[in-house]
């Protein structure tokens, strides 16, 4: 089964534990008005939900902004992604995602996703989530981005259903044999960087030396510039 495949330093993707555990939601339960499916570690929606989202037909909910951030490496997502979603797979990029948004964002509608969203999207969910509630540590429960959803199945599952939706219309496996070098870089620049979150919690990695990484922060730096959805 796909979702066994072991990846190189696997370790680093595994379950959710220590600050990015949470509660199951109930089965049948809604959040502002959308629909979430059921036995979900977070927040989890259909592909057909958010497709009701982008549309703007899901008559119960009532927002003025989607955005679906896909996690995936870069060349997962220039293979092939949902129209119109960013592409942050960073916590670095998170951070800066968020600062370049700041404010309230009540009628923000937030979708993460990855390959599958076993991973990588609930990872950076929780990083998110983690950071907007230290921002707003003196006016808990206030947060600048309260709506998030995962979305269930991941791009996988989406663009087996919603092809056209997608553009490229096609689908880039993370370990597609024609990426393995990228593969290789990409986990050990991710891996680096969730080892800098966590050795100093949401400081500014600007100064970093690591020559590794100099070329990884460079494209990253291209897409971080898009990263404010609201000018």
């Amino acid at each position: 089964m796909t979702s066994l495949i072991i990846l190189p330093d696997a370790g680093m993707f595994n379950a959710l534990s220590g600050p990015f555990a949470c509660t199951k939601v109930s089965s049948g339960s809604e959040e502002k008005g959308v629909p979430l499916e059921k036995n979900c570690v977070l927040p989890t929606i259909s592909t057909d939900t958010l497709v009701q989202l982008l549309s703007r037909s899901l008559t119960s909910s009532s927002f003025d902004t989607v955005k679906v951030l896909d996690t995936r490496f870069p060349y997962e997502y220039d293979g092939g992604h949902i129209t119109g979603a960013m592409n942050l797979y960073q916590p670095q990029d998170m951070e800066d995602f968020y600062h370049a948004n700041s404010g309230n964002h009540e009628r923000t509608c937030l979708v993460f996703h990855c390959e599958f969203s076993s991973s990588r999207a609930p990872k950076l969910f929780q990083f998110m989530r983690n950071l907007d509630r230290k921002m707003h540590a003196d006016s808990y429960p206030k947060l600048s981005f309260p709506n998030m959803f995962i979305l269930e199945g991941g791009y996988k599952a989406f663009f087996e259903s919603k092809k056209v939706l997608c553009e490229p219309k096609a689908y880039v496996k993370m370990v597609d044999a024609a990426f393995l070098p990228q593969l290789k870089r990409l986990t050990s620049s991710l891996r680096k960087g969730w080892s800098n979150r966590s050795r100093s919690a949401l400081q500014d990695m600007s100064n970093s030396s690591d020559p590794s990484q100099e070329k990884d922060r460079q494209e990253r730096s291209k897409r971080i510039k898009r990263c404010n959805f609201l000018s």
